[in-house]
């Protein structure tokens, strides 16, 4: 009987061990999502104020 708990037991804490890593995982996923999200959006916003740069130049000629 203690064998039989003794595996219980085990199978039940290499699942816990198994979610952290893999909740670990994916926060560390989302967190690079995030910063190519970021990077994105102020590639976005420098391309808007070069086109609004533009659009006055040509505009003043």
């Amino acid at each position: 009987m203690d064998v039989f708990w003794g595996i219980i037991i085990g199978l039940l804490l290499s699942t816990c061990v198994q979610w952290l890593f893999q909740r670990k995982r994916r926060a560390e996923a989302s967190k690079e999502k995030a910063g190519d999200f970021h990077q994105l959006s102020l590639k976005v916003k420098d391309m808007e104020i070069r086109v609004r740069s533009l659009e006055d130049h040509i505009w003043k000629t």
